[in-house]
Parts: C-alpha cells; structure tokens; sequence
C-alpha cells in the first residue's frame, strides 16, 4: 500500500515513494523484458492494436515524445465514432468483467486467466504428494481451470477459493461441463468465513491472490492451521524487490483495476518461520515468468493477424496489454520479482 506500512506478522515492509533515489539496477535474468526497456525498436503492442483500430498510420518513436500520442482526426469517420479518447483518470471497473474475462480467455485458452498452462500449474504442485484419497486448497481460483487440471491429473479433491465472486458461478458451472464437479468446488474468497478442517488438507496453492490482500499474514495463518503435518504449500506471486517501491512498481500498482499490496520475499518468509513452516524452496523465477508472458503474447500478435477480435473487445484487448507491459516494466526495472516459494508445514 502505496505511502504507508505494509506489515506481516511484525516484520513492517516500508512502502514510500521513493523520491530522490535512483533507479534500481534492471535483473540481468530478466532479459526479455529488459533489453526492450532500454531500446524499443517496435511501438508497443497495446500502441499498435490502437493504431490498427482506429485505422491510423503509426510512427514509432514518436517525435520528442516518451509514447506516441495517436490521433484519430485522419481516421475513417467510422473509426472515428467508435473509438473515444482514453480519459486521464479512468473510472472504477469491474476487476473481471465480461468482456475482460472474453480477452483472458482469447489470449491464454478457455477457461483460462492467467499464464502458464495446465503443465506450469501441475509442476508446481507435483511434489505435493497428491491422490485420489486426499484433498488440496487452491487460492486464486479464478475460473477453475488449474483446479481442473490438478483433479483430472491425480484424481485429488480440490476445494478452491476466487476473491471476486463474479468469477465463482463461471468456474463452478464449466467444472460441472468437464464432469469434474465431484472433485473440485470452488467459492468466494473471505477470509473471515474459509470454514477449513484443521489438519485435514495434504497441500495448498496460493497463486497470484497474495498480492491482493491488505493482510496476507492471516491467510498464511489459516492455511498453516488446516494443513496436515508434512503438507506442503506452494506460493507464486509478484513480490516487492527493494524496501521501497520505485518508479516502475508505483506506475504497475497504478493500471491495476483493483488493490495490490505487494510484500517483499523476505518478509512473507519471515512470516512462514513463524508459523511453523519450514521453507524448502524459494525460487525467484521472473525470468521464466517474463519468457512465459511475452510468448503468449506473441502468439496472440500472430492469432488476431489472422482472426481480428470482435469489436467490443479492442479496448479491453488494449487495456489488458497496457497492464502486462507494466507489469513486466516493473520486473525489467528490478523493482519486482516473481518468487516461487515451497514450504512444508513441521
């Protein structure tokens, strides 16, 4: 949280501006990111969807100017009447809306949100010791598709939690399309209201949720009090690098359309000590997360070549890249990592 405290357990991370300081150095593994940072040869992809759709010629660099300012007075009228100019402050959205979860979907697959993949998702739960006879927690949900994926792969039970509820009836209703709706339910995320066993889950997936609660220290709480002795946790984020937060990371926090209270890996660690885990990998994997977004991304430069996205998604098409591309600037700027961390309940 931007200007104050962000605390776990009693390990405070300050989180201030960081005014008068330089720059921290860019990730030397985070080529992909980086190196486009430091010398753009190509207009960004959400610069060049806005160029292509408002049916403009595009000039990349933009003269004296940081971006390009795109203008839409030589576009078709047609375009013209469509395409209204992005407001300086946009107004509070929907986290998932409709037409935001048709993007996700067209970029990473049906059902599907994040990055990765059934495979990524399965890796990262693979040494949990998963079986037919067990049952696993899942935060981060989203539309149930790793959920899937896990229970069709091992035959495990997975109860699953989505912090936004829009996303809850979707998942449970495509879980009940794949016949999978007796191994794997999914629910609303709050944490005052998780109902966990104690000692009863053999493992638990924190993916990507992290990030969006004001005091992840009560999650990891929870989790360590219904995990079974030996069971394993597996968290995969976008953490804060540095003390503070700098330029970059403040500009990312920015695009998100909801809340994000990034904690730094040292601190989440601290907090799992404390709570009785001992942490058996931590693993800062931006590079691969890097390697793993831009691909996806160009694979879908090359789909929408041949298929264009139906009109009402160009927007949202566009915003989405605009998210991603601070998201990884954050990352080239070394100001953020993605952690991959495993820890095993004593």
């Amino acid at each position: 949280m931007l200007g104050s405290v962000t605390e776990i357990g009693s390990n405070p991370i300050r989180a201030e501006p960081m005014a008068g300081k330089s720059r921290a150095k860019p990730r030397s593994d985070a080529a992909p990111a980086d190196d486009a940072a430091k010398a753009p040869t190509r207009a960004p992809l959400a610069v060049r969807l806005r160029a292509w759709w408002q049916g403009v010629d595009l000039v990349w660099p933009a003269p004296e100017k940081s971006e390009p300012e795109l203008s839409v007075k030589d576009a078709p009228e047609e375009a013209q009447a469509e395409v209204e100019p992005v407001a300086a402050e946009a107004q509070p959205v929907e986290v998932w809306s409709a037409n935001r979860r048709r993007v996700a979907q067209l970029i990473y697959g049906s059902g599907v949100l994040l990055p990765g993949g059934d495979d990524y998702v399965l890796n990262l739960v693979k040494t949990m010791g998963l079986n037919a006879q067990v049952t696993m927690l899942l935060f981060g949900a989203a539309l149930g598709a790793d959920a899937r994926a896990i229970a069709k792969d091992s035959g495990v039970y997975v109860t699953g939690f989505e912090i936004d509820p829009s996303l809850v009836g979707v998942a449970n209703d495509l879980t009940k399309v794949a016949s999978l709706d007796k191994k794997v339910q999914i629910a609303a995320f709050d944490i005052d209201r998780l109902g966990l066993k104690k000692g009863f889950y053999q493992g638990a997936l924190v993916r990507e949720l992290l990030r969006a609660l004001d005091r992840p220290e009560r999650l990891i709480e929870e989790i360590g009090r219904a995990l079974k002795s030996r069971g394993e946790m597996v968290i995969v984020d976008l953490f804060q690098a540095g003390a503070a937060p700098g330029p970059a990371m403040q500009a990312w926090i920015e695009r998100e359309p909801a809340a994000v209270h990034p904690v730094t890996v040292k601190a989440l660690e601290d907090e799992l000590k404390k709570r009785g885990f001992s942490i058996r990998v931590s693993a800062d994997e931006s590079s691969s997360y890097v390697s793993m977004v831009t691909s996806t991304f160009s694979e879908l430069v090359r789909s929408i070549a041949r298929t264009p996205p139906p009109p009402e998604l160009v927007e949202n098409l566009i915003q989405e890249t605009e998210l991603w591309t601070h998201r990884l600037a954050a990352i080239a700027a070394g100001e953020v990592r993605y952690q991959r961390i495993a820890a095993i309940k004593k």
